[in-house]
């Protein structure tokens, strides 16, 4: 039989887009298919394509039948915008993994909240699948562009991925019709109990599935955001198995990645007070007084603060991540104060450790930037750079800002730009005042060079550049130990021998000092001559009458003392100090 030389394209519009729905042989056929996907779509316009292979191979194009219709706005019935998707899912389980459920969450944001539904509790209940069933064109969207974004821009390779994303969430409701068959046990007490009741007989992603099939069915019985929150925090703070509180902090996520956040916080002034009291919740240090439920905050407060919830805390880091790459300005009221506003978020974001989550966070604070700059492309990247390199507020934390952003995407096509502006950094002589800010203690300063000194060890700049900078760093430390007389104020020859073993330990223990610079070198010599003194452990407890206090005293000198491993070639040995 002849292949036709006729096809058919049947073609919705999403968003001023086409996008192929059907082809079809005749076109009373297409039409008719045209009017039916219309009529169940929230799309705008449908259309009938005829594609004609002429004799000499080409493919005509002809539009036959075209119909639009003013539709009633209903936001909350749109997909979200997402510029990325994780990598393809191979394994079933992969679909409830932790990227996956973000990606959901983000696609079906507006719909999800609507229903005030998780994407956790929307994957594990076959009722919650049959109501998002019955928007057939939300689901159709949603697919469609995460085929699109991970096949790439041609046809077949999207309409095969999107036929293998039907059959995955036909697969998943099935599982989930399944469980509801089952009699599970109830949540009456540790998620960890839960678990050792299902899992006998069962392999270990059965068991977390049903699990949290469990836990889905007690968070639906909860209509508010804040409800169910407050129920995870309390299974969390409760729970000390790490397998249990890992599926929590899961859940958690996908509460945190709802509008919960403006009950959280209550209402902010700005946008950057509202990201740095995001970020102070990451990291565990939220104060009281600055959040709109004080109890439920500060339990989750608490669970961060302790390291038990690090899937949430990366939730809120990166909303703080993508808020800063949107446009819109820090002080809507106030456009004039952008630039001011611009420095202390930038500020906030330089931690003692470095750049807040490194180089995602540098490129954020860059494309941020490259919103306020007049000019585009290349040029406006490069003014985007010098833009944040200054907003930090000193040459450390230029120097920390401009290792991160060699390490993210911006370095393809502008990592010598960022090596010019290093050279310019390091040029000239210049002291601990310039380099770190004035407003800092002495101890945060010389962290600070450390800092510094460490991330360009571990950017990607050539090597000659890196001993530039450390070269550069050492000599800064270098004067300021002397200039400074830190030494010398720590080792007071006045004060008891114990007090200045201690205050040296503290001192060389706490990483204030790079450990291949010669200032790191300087500090040494004088701790180990300090250590070698005579009878140094008689004089170290000299005054402490009770031996089992004096043994007690020794023995946490000695720990410091093996932590920091300051003796090279020499230790500890019995409790004892003992000579190479």
């Amino acid at each position: 039989m002849a292949k036709p030389r006729n096809t058919f394209d049947v073609q919705l519009r999403h968003e001023g887009r086409w996008v192929i729905e059907a082809v079809e042989e005749t076109e009373l056929r297409a039409c008719k298919v045209a009017d039916s996907l219309l009529a169940a779509s929230t799309s705008d316009a449908v259309r009938v394509v005829r594609n004609w292979t002429r004799p000499d191979g080409l493919i005509a194009e002809t539009e036959v039948f075209c119909r639009t219709r003013v539709i009633r706005d209903q936001p909350w019935f749109k997909v979200g915008q997402i510029e990325q998707v994780p990598a393809r899912c191979v394994a079933m389980n992969d679909y409830f993994a932790h990227d996956s459920r973000q990606t959901i969450g983000r696609l079906l944001r507006r719909y999800l909240d609507k229903i005030i539904v998780t994407p956790t509790e929307l994957i594990h209940s076959a009722g919650e699948l049959r109501r998002l069933d019955d928007k057939f064109s939300l689901v159709r969207l949603a697919v469609d562009r995460v085929a699109t974004l991970q096949a790439g821009d041609q046809t077949g390779a999207v309409r095969l991925r999107r036929d293998e994303l039907y059959q995955t969430i036909d697969q998943i409701a099935a599982r989930a019709r399944a469980a509801d068959q089952l009699r599970l046990p109830e949540l009456d007490g540790k998620v960890s109990d839960l678990i050792r009741v299902i899992e006998a007989g069962l392999d270990p992603d059965e068991c977390d599935y049903r699990a949290l099939a469990v836990l889905s069915r007690q968070l639906l019985s909860l209509r508010s955001w804040m409800s169910k929150l407050e129920l995870l925090c309390r299974l969390a703070a409760e729970e000390d198995d790490p397998h249990a509180i890992a599926l929590l902090d899961g859940v958690i996520t996908d509460v945190l990645g709802t509008d919960v956040v403006e009950d959280l916080f209550g209402r902010q002034p700005a946008l950057r007070t509202a990201l740095c009291a995001m970020l102070d919740l990451a990291d565990g240090t939220l104060a009281s007084g600055r959040t709109g439920d004080d109890a439920i905050t500060a339990s989750l407060n608490r669970l961060l603060a302790v390291g038990k919830l690090p899937a949430s805390r990366r939730c809120l880091v990166e909303r703080v991540h993508r808020r800063l790459r949107l446009p819109g300005p820090f002080q809507p009221r106030d456009t004039a104060l952008e630039h001011d506003e611009f420095c202390k978020m930038a500020d906030r974001l330089l931690t003692p450790s470095g750049l807040h989550s490194g180089a995602e966070t540098a490129e954020a604070l860059t494309t941020r930037y490259g919103r306020m700059v007049e000019r585009g492309g290349a040029a406006g990247r490069r003014d985007a750079i010098r833009g944040v390199l200054y907003a930090m507020p000193d040459r450390a934390g230029r120097l920390i800002y401009l290792c991160e952003l060699a390490r993210s995407n911006y370095a393809r096509e502008h990592l010598a730009d960022m090596a010019e502006l290093l050279d310019e950094l390091t040029t000239g002589e210049a002291g601990i005042g310039q380099l770190c800010d004035r407003r800092l203690a002495p101890r945060e300063r010389m962290a600070r060079a450390t800092v510094a000194w460490q991330a360009m060890a571990a950017s990607p700049y050539p090597g000659y550049l890196k001993e530039q900078v450390a070269a550069h760093i050492d000599d800064i430390l270098m004067r300021y130990l002397i200039d400074g007389k830190i030494i010398e104020k720590l080792d007071r020859p006045d004060t008891p021998l114990r007090d200045r073993a201690m205050h040296l330990m503290r001192f060389y223990g706490f990483g204030l000092l790079p450990k291949e610079s010669r200032a790191f070198a300087a500090a040494r010599k004088t701790v180990v001559s300090l250590l070698r003194q005579p009878d140094f452990e008689a004089r170290f407890v000299a005054g402490i009458t009770d031996p089992h206090m004096a043994q007690a005293t020794l023995r946490e000198f000695f720990a410091l003392l093996t932590g920091t491993g300051v003796l090279t070639g020499a230790g500890v040995k019995d409790g004892h100090l003992r000579s190479p």
